[in-house]
């Protein structure tokens, strides 16, 4: 399949770009002109099931080398857009062209029904150590594992008996446990930590590790609890993931991508946010809690995206950081339809008095 793939990298044609910056080796020249230079393109052309293919140079200066440029190669199609690609099988560029698979979303843990029985509950709950929102009550009641991350444990412990001000606070943190408590606990206090201990939750300090946050102490920590088979089905919902500072809420959306292949959800007072995967998705928002604002950012660098079922709907739009990003925009339809080349973030608002 590589000698077929380098074949159809030979036989793409050769294009004429005399202003594209000459690699190392034709700077060597001692010629201060610009070399005219030859790039053979690959047309689009890949391996039928790779993601990128490498580009090739040609220069007056220099012999025919390798650039460190990678170019992304959804589809391995010809330059006409309607057959494989040369090189390639017909079956073999069929494949390649296949449609991305529909993903879909929905946070349907914002209408969370504590009667499922615990082993039957999809949701997992962690709570970092930021302003929680009202709803944190009830979705810890439906969780089917709450972990509490470092300084996260003294935000349950201190504010909610703070908002049943009638109840015993005893008795509010008890019907709250966590079942864990991660982190390297430099924020949790002793006798918070004593008090869930001593209630059976498990304690585990993780201060030897500093190249990791709390956060992802705390992803860790679930591949040992779940399978990777259960954890593909389980939605994991972060609690106090939003606000503060903005290192900290930049951390959180750096987990969302190095941990991709999990549904990751962070929560804020006023919003939640998710990682949208390459290629096609629908996200049906929860009516009458999620929106109307909502934004796609393009976290994972450029992409190309397509949306329906917003008020400014983008076709085949680039986006970028120091260039277009859409935020403030608004949910129109129940079904929100996204095709983007690169993982994108989804944000909503949301009404945490649900």
């Amino acid at each position: 399949m590589l000698a077929k793939a380098l074949r159809a990298l030979r036989a793409t044609p050769l294009v004429h770009a005399p202003y594209l910056p000459a690699p190392h080796a034709a700077r060597t020249t001692g010629s201060s002109a610009k070399p005219s230079k030859f790039y053979r393109l690959p047309v689009w052309t890949a391996l039928p099931s790779a993601q990128y293919c490498r580009l090739s140079h040609n220069t007056s200066a220099a012999p025919l080398q390798h650039v460190g440029l990678r170019l992304r190669c959804p589809l391995a199609m010809s330059a006409a857009g309607s057959s494989p690609a040369a090189g390639f099988s017909s079956q073999e560029g069929a494949a390649a062209a296949k449609v991305s698979p529909l993903r879909s979303f929905r946070n349907s843990f914002l209408q969370p029904h504590s009667d499922v029985p615990v082993r039957e509950r999809d949701t997992v709950v962690a709570v970092l150590n930021w302003t929680l929102p009202a709803c944190t009550s009830l979705l810890l009641q439906s969780a089917r594992l709450r972990i509490f991350v470092d300084g996260g444990s003294n935000q349950i412990y201190d504010v909610l008996p703070q908002r049943q001000p009638d109840a015993d606070p005893v008795s509010v943190r008890m019907q709250h446990l966590p079942d864990a408590v991660i982190g390297d606990m430099d924020s949790a206090r002793s006798e918070v930590l004593d008090f869930y201990r001593s209630h059976g939750a498990e304690v585990r300090s993780l201060a030897e590790d500093q190249d990791t946050t709390d956060l992802g102490k705390c992803l860790a920590y679930l591949t040992e609890c779940f399978s990777a088979d259960e954890l593909h089905r389980l939605t994991i919902v972060v609690l106090g993931a939003m606000g503060g500072r903005i290192d900290h809420a930049m951390a959180n959306m750096n987990a969302l991508m190095t941990h991709s292949h999990l549904n990751l959800v962070l929560v804020g007072d006023k919003s939640t946010a998710r990682l949208l995967p390459a290629g096609r998705s629908q996200v049906e928002p929860v009516v009458g809690v999620e929106g109307p604002h909502c934004s796609l950012v393009p976290l994972a660098g450029p992409c190309t995206i397509s949306t329906e079922g917003l008020t400014w709907n983008m076709t085949k739009q680039e986006m970028r950081f120091g260039g277009l990003i859409s935020t403030s925009n608004r949910i129109e339809e129940k079904i929100i339809r996204v095709n983007s080349d690169e993982e994108v973030l989804w944000t909503t608002e949301f009404d945490d008095h649900m």
